[in-house]
């Protein structure tokens, strides 16, 4: 039987390795994390590595035409881990430690921008930065409950409603204020950003959950009730007499999926808009991001002021996930159905495991080196919609970073670059029809984009489990010199699984060093630490 390839990911840290994985491979297998510097913190980053399944059909079809997978190959071990909320007692990066972002409103006017800052500055006051900038919103929020005449009695979802509107309706007139912090929506007008911003913000001072969801040219936002995540718009549109809702009874994951069950909240200019339509919505490679949930540093996307204004990277404010198979347990833990829908025109194609966030670094796998990934797989052989084809992608970084031996180069004889899946070993060089490198240009990100897609055999695949698999090569002293230049991404779900192993167990890095006064993505690995 001709060979073909899989490439799974791993998000599982050594406290979660199960059974399947025997004690010698346990060895070396510990979670890897990237110190971005004092700010950030340290993260876990994994290989950029995905997997696609090619099924027979849809589940489900939708009146727009788009494509909608149903409940197929998730994760249910997946988790977040629980983090405390922003609180007032919370530090503030003008202190140290460092903590949660300011408003440039919160502190002296800026000597860099004339005219910005100082709104609620007082240096007699006693108080943070962050404090004022929490006291500002706790003022904002109890004026709109007595305008609207909340009391105790007042349901919960009724309060949350409005603040909703608030976000939505407030300064829509003036000039835009490019700072996105909370604070900033209560003196200035703002895009959706810094409207999701400002009601994540007051959902926080209210002791809720909150975060924002980030797509192709939009943010909205989602509040956790009673443990159901609810969806919040902030840029409704209005279709004759009726506009499309604020708040929700439905997350995100579910609006998107099926919006034509949710009627009451749509008008017909909202279906129409071009967000809506976006293919960062849908299942695929790309989708929307899910941001600034636990440790939320009161802003995203923020300009401003330098030294108040650290971009996510810096702050480590948040999350940012695409949701898929792999993750959406995480996301959405208490929901009774999963959906992915795929957007009108694709073929019946389903991804997990896509880069989780829009910051990348990379990392170079020498000669002897071995990266890894563990996927969960699903059932594959549905009867009414089996999986007739299984699909990966091992992304590069772009540039003249390669030096791997590809078609139609012949592959030296002791340049044994590997694929293992479960340990079953599949060398490239003897399957040159299984697998390719591609490159092309992503028009969005406006970058090459260059892949390793390889044909996955299900025979060779552990179903409703999870399955190891591993790239790399034995050492080569004639050829010591080849590499490939992996893109790596931080990774927030849990369990977290090491992606790196060297074979003769002489780098043991626990810690990987970023520098992020770089271009975004341009991010590289500058120091080892084990």
């Amino acid at each position: 039987m001709k060979p073909k390839f899989l490439i799974v990911l791993a998000l599982f840290c050594c406290l979660a390795i199960t059974s399947s994985i025997s004690a010698e491979e346990k060895i070396d297998w510990q979670p890897i994390t990237i110190k971005v510097n004092d700010v950030a913190g340290q993260y876990n980053w994994s290989i950029n590595w995905d997997i696609s399944f090619h099924y027979k059909k849809f589940d489900k079809i939708l009146p727009d035409g788009n494509g909608v997978f149903i409940n197929r190959q998730i994760d249910k071990n997946s988790y977040l881990p629980s983090k405390p909320l922003i609180t007032r007692s919370s530090k503030g990066i003008d202190e140290i430690p460092n903590g949660a972002n300011v408003s440039m409103a919160s502190m002296p006017e800026s000597e860099r921008i004339p005219g910005s800052g100082g709104e609620i500055y007082n240096e007699n006051d006693g108080k943070t930065a962050h404090q004022r900038d929490w006291d500002a919103l706790v003022s904002t929020r109890e004026m709109i409950f007595r305008e609207n005449g909340v009391t105790d009695e007042t349901p919960l979802m009724e309060k949350v409603k409005l603040i909703a509107d608030w976000a939505h309706n407030t300064n829509k007139e003036g000039p835009v204020y490019e700072s996105k912090h909370p604070v900033d929506l209560i003196f200035y007008s703002s895009f959706c950003v810094g409207r999701a911003n400002g009601f994540v913000g007051m959902m926080h001072t209210m002791g809720l959950p909150a975060r924002t969801v980030n797509m192709n040219g939009h943010s909205v936002a989602e509040v956790l009730i009673d443990g159901k995540w609810h969806y919040v718009e902030n840029f409704t549109r209005k279709s004759g007499k009726k506009e499309a809702a604020t708040l929700m009874s439905c997350s995100l994951m579910e609006f998107y999926g099926n919006p034509f069950k949710y009627k009451e909240y749509t008008s017909e200019s909202h279906l129409a808009s071009p967000y809506f339509k976006s293919k960062d919505l849908h299942n695929g490679r790309g989708n929307w991001q899910l941001g600034a949930w636990w440790h939320w540093h009161f802003i995203q996307c923020g300009k401003g002021d330098d030294i108040m204004m650290r971009n996510t990277m810096k702050n480590g404010s948040g999350i940012a996930v695409t949701l898929n198979g792999a993750n959406s347990a995480a996301l959405y833990p208490n929901a009774e159905n999963y959906y992915y829908k795929v957007i009108k025109g694709n073929p019946p194609v389903m991804t997990n495991y896509q880069k989780e966030t829009w910051y990348r670094a990379g990392h170079r796998v020498l000669q002897g080196d071995w990266i890894r990934k563990r996927f969960y797989i699903g059932n594959l052989d549905d009867k009414e919609n089996p999986v007739e084809k299984i699909t990966s992608r091992l992304y590069l970084m772009g540039g003249d970073t390669q030096s791997f031996a590809i078609p139609p180069v012949i592959f030296p004889d002791d340049a044994d670059w590997t694929l293992k899946i479960n340990s079953k070993e599949y060398k490239l060089k003897d399957c040159t029809n299984d697998w390719q490198l591609v490159k092309e240009f992503e028009p969005t990100a406006m970058m090459p984009v260059i892949y390793f897609e390889f044909q996955i055999n299900k025979e060779d695949l552990k179903q409703n489990d999870y399955n190891i698999f591993e790239f790399g090569s034995i050492p080569c002293e004639k050829y010591k010199e080849q590499h490939i230049h992996v893109m790596i991404y931080p990774e927030p779900m849990l369990p977290y699984f090491n992606p790196y192993k060297r074979f003769d167990n002489t780098r043991k890095q626990t810690e990987w060093r970023i520098i992020t006064d770089q271009k975004w993505d341009w991010l590289q690995i500058v120091e080892y630490a084990w």
